[in-house]
C-alpha cells in the first residue's frame, strides 16, 4: 500500500511489514556469528584477536540495526542522523586514544621529604605552639610543597587544582568553617 510518489520504506504514512523469512536469516546470521565469536576465542591470532572479536560484533550489531530495529525501512535523514553519532563516536574514541597512548611521559612533582620529621616520632605540640622564625620557614616549605595547590598561595582555597575539588578547599584565612576549631592542635589534628 504505497503512496504514489515515495520510495519504498520512507516514513510519509508508509509502513514497510518485513517477511518472516528475513527475520529467520537474520536470526540466522546472529546465531552463525555468535558460534563463530566463541570458536575464534579458542584460537590464538596474536594481535588480531580483538580486532576479530570487534568486527563480529560490528557485524551482529549492524544486523540487530538494521532488521531488528528497522533502520533499513527508515528515510534516509533518519539513517544519516544515527550514523553521525557513531562518526562522532569514533572522532571522540580516536582523540582519547591519541592522548591515552601517544602522551609523553610526565614527570610527577618532586617532593623534598627531607625536611619533614619522622613519622614515628611523637609530635611536641606545646613547642610547636610557640611560634619561631626556623618553624614559620619550615612551615612555608611544608606548605609550598603539599598545600599551595588546593589552598592557594595566600591561602585562600584558591590554588589552581580548588576548581575541580568537591568540596572546595577550605580558605585557611577564615575564622569559619572549622570542623574541629582552629588552635593549633585541633589544625594538627585535622591535618
Amino acid at each position: 500500500m504505497e503512496k504514489p510518489g515515495n520510495k519504498q520504506g520512507e516514513s510519509h504514512g508508509v509502513h514497510h511489514v518485513t517477511p518472516l523469512s528475513v527475520y529467520n536469516r537474520v536470526f540466522g546470521m546472529l546465531v552463525l556469528l555468535t558460534v563463530l565469536t566463541v570458536a575464534s576465542s579458542y584460537m590464538d591470532f596474536g594481535n588480531a584477536n580483538i580486532l576479530i572479536a570487534m568486527v563480529i560484533a560490528t557485524i551482529k550489531a549492524l544486523l540487530v540495526i538494521l532488521f531488528f530495529m528497522g533502520l533499513k525501512y527508515e528515510g534516509m535523514e533518519n539513517n544519516v542522523t544515527f550514523f553521525c553519532s557513531f562518526l562522532f563516536l569514533a572522532i571522540f574514541v580516536g582523540l582519547s586514544s591519541g592522548d591515552i597512548f601517544f602522551r609523553k611521559d610526565t614527570q610527577p612533582a618532586v617532593v623534598d621529604a627531607s625536611d619533614l620529621p619522622p613519622s614515628t616520632e611523637l609530635v611536641d605540640v606545646p613547642r610547636l605552639i610557640k611560634s619561631t622564625p626556623e618553624q614559620i620557614a619550615h612551615g612555608k616549605v611544608i606548605f609550598t610543597q603539599n598545600c599551595i595547590t588546593c589552598h592557594g598561595g595566600a591561602g585562600k582555597g584558591d590554588g589552581p587544582a580548588a576548581i575541580a575539588l568537591t568540596p572546595r578547599p577550605r580558605n585557611l584565612t577564615s575564622n569559619e568553617g572549622w570542623k574541629f576549631g582552629r588552635g593549633v592542635a585541633t589544625m594538627f589534628h585535622t591535618v
